[in-house]
């Protein structure tokens, strides 16, 4: 059986997701991002049998974000349809040819689409119509990743994108954040900034969680992430996810 949650309120379809998986929760979930080495995996998966009748629930993460995965998916659909395990398929906006093929697959279609904001004010904050978060500080955001709070760190990120806010403000303002520690690091007493001192002894305190040697690292994991999602080799959304959740 075939179960697909897709549409623009990301933070909906997450939450269906994860429910969807819990619920399944007496069957090992393999999760797959969009690629031609995890679409043979899935392949394989899908037609396989255990001798003990293992059955396993076989996830496809965003695959309609790049040209690539649309057409994966589109291949994929086939072997899906007649596998014995179960399929969940996460995703954003799906076309009608996927959608077309989904339905004729017996699929079961759930949509959920994004209230339009009533305003954005920019990086600090950002007003949506939203019936549960009115409102959202982005530094909530930079705050939790500064203490290295894991936990705190995802539940900002997925209340963030539920209240409306872009995957890649998000992503400037980490990476705005892991400047400003970069920054007190290698700063000394005589050095002129822009900085404000609060800024500074903020940054001097979320220095306190990370080693020096690691930072140069994330920075690198950030502008990695950056230009693969721009070329369309991850979805911008999961890689960033990913990235917090490995901090």
């Amino acid at each position: 059986m075939i179960t697909v949650f897709y549409g623009s309120d990301r933070g909906s379809v997450q939450t269906h997701a994860r429910s969807f998986i819990e619920k399944h929760a007496n069957i090992q979930t393999v999760s797959f991002e969009a690629s031609i080495e995890n679409a043979e995996q899935i392949k394989t998966l899908a037609a396989g049998t255990s001798l003990f009748g293992e059955k396993f629930l076989i996830s496809l993460r965003y695959f309609s974000e790049t040209a690539l995965g649309r057409e994966l998916l589109l291949s994929l659909i086939p072997h899906l349809e007649d596998s014995i395990h179960e399929v969940l398929i996460v995703d954003g906006t799906l076309t009608k040819e996927p959608l077309a093929k989904l339905e004729t697959a017996g699929a079961k279609l759930e949509k959920f689409m994004k209230a339009e904001p009533a305003g954005y004010a920019g990086a600090r904050e950002i007003k949506v119509s939203h019936p549960i978060f009115s409102g959202y500080n982005i530094y909530r955001f930079s705050d939790a990743f500064g203490a290295r709070d894991k936990k705190a760190l995802w539940v900002e990120y997925e209340t963030a994108l539920t209240a409306g806010l872009p995957a890649e403000e998000l992503f400037w303002k980490l990476s705005w954040q892991l400047k400003q520690i970069l920054m007190v690091l290698k700063m000394t007493p005589n050095d002129k900034t822009d900085m404000k001192t609060f800024s500074i002894n903020k940054a001097k305190g979320f220095l306190r969680n990370y080693r020096p040697a690691e930072l140069p690292g994330l920075s690198m994991k950030l502008i990695d992430i950056y230009h693969k999602s721009r070329r369309g080799l991850t979805d911008f959304e999961t890689a960033l996810e990913r990235f917090v959740l490995e901090l």
